[in-house]
């Protein structure tokens, strides 16, 4: 599987294959429960997952350059509701908004991010980036803010389409992989092998460096591991903060592909199998 999705309003796991298809199991008992239409859900690969708020779809989005909506509702799971195309190469990623159900964002190789009005059906918006689109996100509190990525993240302003970035932060060598963010803080890694963090708050109203935990870890280092993950921090390079705003960790080797956080631990997986743990 390229991507997975836990729907715990309807007590499901989704899952988006490099041929196209789309899977689906019941939480609970594990069995699986696929619809039929989704054994050709796409023409190329699935390569991104977003549930609409509320819960009563599901999009996915292809290297087919389309991007599809699904019903979740138990009474016709899998009905094909909407497609959306509009991109001009392969769509990477796509998000939701956690306030709203009429908005989503999806981003694309043919180096743009757009805002969709799922009501028209339509592109809304429309940005242009110098790179591949690798991820795409609404900020968590300020909604006419949303992110994106190529070889850094990027924040623009939703109400001004077409216009630079507001800001670009953590830079990386090669494409981001993955980000993920929450109020206070965005964590960031990428295909050339390492993991960046850095703090979200305004400067006034910060209460501990990006380099620690809000639970008072005093600086970001490794944290015990547990016997069932494998600590590679063998490769770990070097631990660094970028003018106190944004700290990088640096491993020799290997692409990092996925990265995830809460308030005491960061977890980054990379191609080689390896999970590391950040206190």
């Amino acid at each position: 599987a390229l991507c997975c999705l836990p729907l715990e309003a309807h007590s499901l796991l989704v899952a988006g294959y490099a041929h196209g298809r789309l899977n689906a199991w019941e939480l609970e008992a594990g069995r699986p429960c696929t619809p039929p239409q989704w054994e050709e859900a796409h023409a190329g690969r699935v390569s991104a997952l977003a549930a609409i708020s509320g819960g009563t779809s599901l999009l996915s989005a292809s290297s087919d350059g389309l991007i599809k909506e699904w019903a979740l509702d138990s009474s016709n799971l899998g009905e094909l509701r909407a497609v959306f195309p509009g991109h001009r190469a392969a769509v990477s990623a796509v998000a939701t908004q956690l306030w709203g159900r009429n908005l989503f964002l999806s981003g694309s190789h043919d180096r743009t991010m757009c805002l969709w009005d799922l009501r028209q059906g339509t592109v809304a918006s429309r940005w242009q980036q110098k790179d591949w689109v690798t991820c795409v996100e609404f900020h968590p509190t300020m909604q006419d803010r949303i992110l994106s990525s190529d070889k850094a993240v990027h924040q623009w302003d939703l109400r001004k389409p077409g216009t630079p970035p507001l800001l670009s932060s953590h830079k990386h060598h090669k494409l981001v992989s993955c980000f993920r963010l929450d109020p206070m803080r965005l964590a960031s890694c990428s295909l050339d092998g390492s993991v960046k963090v850095s703090s979200l708050e305004e400067p006034a109203v910060r209460v501990a460096s990006p380099m620690a935990s809000p639970q008072s870890s005093p600086q970001l280092g490794p944290a015990p591991v547990p016997t069932e993950v494998h600590n590679a921090l063998r490769g770990l390079t070097s631990l660094t903060a970028a003018g106190g705003d944004v700290c990088t960790l640096t491993r020799k080797s290997d692409y990092v592909l996925s990265i995830d956080f809460d308030a005491t631990s960061l977890l980054a997986g990379s191609i080689d199998g390896h999970v590391d743990i950040y206190d």
